[in-house]
């Protein structure tokens, strides 16, 4: 559990040396979908290449456990895409607010994941 929010489902995919693991929270009626995206060995997924370039669009950009992230939420769906100093990305998707969505990144272990990713 993450600040009560629950793991509902946990997946995990390999595809042309890139693997996406992806886990579902959920907590009174609401859900939040989290994926942690990544190559082989830590290498950064396109997507993650994308947002550290600037192409995805403009968004607001913010910081969550001193990594940068964007806010790309559009209309009632919040998105924030935290970029991972081991490369690769972990995005939080939802339909609840970005406030909460923000808390409930601040609180996810993503410094533990990324360290753990490190190439040492």
């Amino acid at each position: 559990t993450v600040e009560g929010w629950k793991r509902a489902s946990l997946d995990e995919n390999k595809a042309m040396g890139m693997t996406i693991t992806e886990a579902v929270y959920e907590k009174n009626g609401s859900r939040i979908e989290v994926q942690l995206m990544g190559g082989a060995g830590g290498g950064m997924g396109s997507l993650g290449m994308l947002a550290q370039l600037g192409m995805m669009g403009s968004g607001k950009k913010l910081r969550i456990q001193r990594r940068t992230a964007m806010d790309m939420s559009q209309g009632s769906r919040s998105e924030l895409i935290v970029n991972l100093k081991s490369g690769g990305n972990i995005i939080f998707k939802s339909k609840i607010s970005i406030d909460d969505v923000v808390s409930f990144a601040k609180a996810f272990p993503i410094a533990k994941i990324d360290d753990a990713r490190v190439v040492k």
